[in-house]
């Protein structure tokens, strides 16, 4: 194989490998937090303490997902710590902006609870992938991420961020965010 040849196969291959390897190493770029806890991004990790009636934010920025179809994008990160008091306020959870058919925005979530996991688990993902990951959109729960796609063929993601959230109103705890595969 000629050397032109041979550069133009490796940059195509290239090419074609880069979104998904991109989508599963993705990196925590922004975290928020509300009141007096912290939020530090730590290499491939986002660790947060919260304090009572406190949450955080983290997400990857640096690509917009304004426009693109439910159907075609997937969304996870993973979590551990201690998240006994956060998995009674939906938390750890995905936010997801949608553009919502009667105008404005309206968020996509799934939490902790709702793929299954309780007080007492220990390391676990929130994932679009996920069969066992319900969906709550507009006051409706759909049993995961296909099912809501079924319902929603035509919804858009709105402008704006999505995020992984966590919270507490009662104690404090720390977790830990990682594993980040949004796209």
């Amino acid at each position: 194989m000629s050397k032109l040849r041979w550069a133009v196969a490796s940059a195509l291959a290239l090419a074609l490998l880069l979104p998904a390897t991109a989508m599963a190493g993705t990196k925590a770029t922004k975290c928020v937090v509300s009141n007096d806890g912290t939020c530090v991004i730590s290499g491939d990790s986002v660790v947060v303490h919260l304090d009572p009636q406190s949450f955080a934010r983290a997400t990857t920025g640096g690509r917009s997902y304004s426009g693109n179809l439910a159907s075609s994008v997937d969304f996870a990160f993973s979590f551990t710590g201690d998240i006994e008091s956060a998995v009674a306020f939906a938390s750890p959870r995905l936010e997801i902006p949608f553009s919502n058919p009667s105008g404005g925005i309206s968020f996509a979530t799934l939490d902790a609870s709702g793929c299954g996991y309780s007080e007492s688990s220990s390391a676990q993902r929130i994932s679009t992938v996920l069969a066992n990951c319900r969906v709550l959109f507009m006051g409706v729960a759909y049993a995961n991420w296909d099912a809501f796609v079924a319902s929603n063929p035509t919804l858009r993601l709105a402008q704006g961020s999505v995020w992984a959230t966590v919270q507490t109103n009662a104690v404090p705890f720390d977790v830990t965010l990682s594993n980040f595969a949004f796209g």
